[in-house]
Formats: structure tokens, sequence, C-alpha cells
């Protein structure tokens, strides 16, 4: 049993894309990890998210921290053939000083948790030694785009996908360099479990001045009896390996249908996320 628990807590902890948002540090890093399958022929995908940043953390490794709310939206346009399909996705990112804090803090504080004692501000900073970086005020553009490819093989899922550096690392919406995302998963009837890893390309300046390397990501998804409704565990452990908790992060989401609500377990991921998903058909385009 001991050695069940413990594969479990290494498969969690190593793990994420329904939670969908990480720190805005990390997010400028880290690829989705699950994607919808669309329908046969063209297709288009969405993804929407609020989110509520809120965290620090300063040791001896550095200090870092995040204060702001988020809007995302992810637009995908792809080709499903049978087993296959491949995509391109552009996501866009507001940083604003936003509203869940006013809903989230009496919370908070009646569980003795951190809480926003400085409402609507919007503040990015990470330090190490005497490097660092800092942003401060509302931000929009768009974040790094990405292509992917997906086999759906029977309950097996393959993927690999290229991430392009045109997001503004300045601005925490871009690494500052290509990266590529491996990996796999398998699904049965009640779930889908999925692991992947994150390979940098070349230097990744939006993850100054911590140093870079392979992040490692996973999903574990259980429906059972409750469908539409699902329950999902998620986490990551990387880019950087010398970030204090912002190095690792676990998430938990509850989900029904295309919504979804998630909560930080960490304390160093998006305080909550509401997030909505779905791939629509396109018409196809014949010759007369």
């Amino acid at each position: 049993m001991a050695v069940r628990r413990g594969v479990l807590t290494l498969f969690l902890a190593l793990g994420a894309w329904a939670q969908g948002l990480y720190s805005p540090y990390a997010g400028a890093y880290l690829l989705p990890l699950r994607t919808l399958p669309g329908a046969e022929g063209a297709w288009a995908a969405f993804r929407g998210y609020l989110a509520n940043h809120l965290s620090y953390a300063q040791g001896g490794w550095g200090e870092m921290g995040f204060d702001l709310e988020e809007v995302r939206l992810e637009v995908g346009l792809g080709l499903r053939r049978g087993s296959w399909q491949a995509g391109v996705y552009l996501p866009f990112s507001l940083y604003y000083g936003g509203f869940l804090d006013y809903l989230l803090d009496p919370f908070h504080k009646a569980l003795a948790l951190p809480y926003n004692r400085e409402q609507g501000q919007v503040l990015l900073f990470a330090r190490r030694g005497e490097e660092g970086r800092r942003w401060q005020g509302p931000v929009f553009g768009p974040r790094d785009p990405y292509l992917r490819l997906d086999g759906f093989l029977g309950p097996v899922r393959a993927f690999a996908a290229l991430a392009f550096p045109l997001g503004d690392p300045g601005r925490f919406l871009g690494s500052g360099g290509w990266r590529v995302l491996l990996g796999g998963g398998w699904a049965w009837e009640e779930g889908e479990a999925w692991l992947g890893a994150t390979l940098p390309l070349g230097r990744q300046v939006g993850l100054e001045p911590f140093g870079e390397g392979p992040s490692l990501s996973a999903l574990l998804r259980w429906e059972g009896p409750l469908k539409p409704f699902a329950v999902e565990a998620e986490g990551f452990w990387g880019p950087w390996w010398e970030a204090g908790p912002f190095a690792y992060g676990l998430a938990l989401r509850l989900r029904y249908g295309a919504f979804s609500f998630a909560e930080d377990l960490w304390g160093k991921l998006p305080d909550v996320v509401f997030s909505w998903e779905g791939v629509f058909p396109l018409p196809s385009v014949s010759s007369p």
C-alpha cells in the first residue's frame, strides 16, 4: 500500500492542461498536455480561462511573486483524418487588476490563508541574487503559438508539439525560445492518464534569471459513473530545478462537460481557474 501511495504521489507531483494555467512565469514555457479530439475533417477549437494569481515565496534560491488576474483565450484550427489530427494554436492573455480578490479574500481570511492586501494591482517579479525581472501594470498580447500533432490509436495517445517564440518575454507572455513537447497517454472507460516532457531548444530568456531545463507534466482524469462530471489532478515539475516551491505544482479540477473549476493545492499556481473549452467542425469546401 505504501508503495502504491508513493507511485501515485510521484505521478501527480511530476505533472499538467486542463488547469490549463500555471503561474505567469512557468506558463510562459509549459505547453498544454491534454487536447480535445476534433471532428473528422477541418475544425476550430476554443479555450477560455479566468484565473486569479496570488503567489509569493523567497529563500536561498531567490524570490518570486505574482499578483494579478488573467483572462486567456486560445484559438486553434486543425484537421483530423482518421486516427490523426494536426492543429495550430494561438493563445492571448490579458493581465489586469480584476475582481475575484473581492470574492475570494473573505474565505482566505476565514481559513487563515494568504490573501491580497492590495486590491487591483498587476505585479510580476522574479529575483535570483543580483539578477531580476519585474513588470507592473496591465498587459495584453499574444503568447507563444504552437503546432501540435496527435495520434489516437485505440486507447493509446501520442502527441508532439512545437512552440514558436513570438510572445513578449519581458511582459511574461513567452519563453523567448523554441521548445518541443513530447508525450503520450492512455484512455479507458472511466478516465485518462497523460504524461509529457517539454524540452528547450536553445536559450529561454523568458525564464531568466533562473536556469532552464526540461519539464515533466502529468494529468490524471476520472469520470466514473458521474458523467458528465469528472475529477482531474494535474501537476508539473520544472522547467527550473532551483526555484523553491515554484519549481513544481499540483492542482485539483472539477469538470462538468465543457466547463471546469480548478483549485491550487500547492500555493504557487493560480488560486482558482474557471475554464471552458470546445471543438467545432468547420464546413467543408468542395469544388463544383
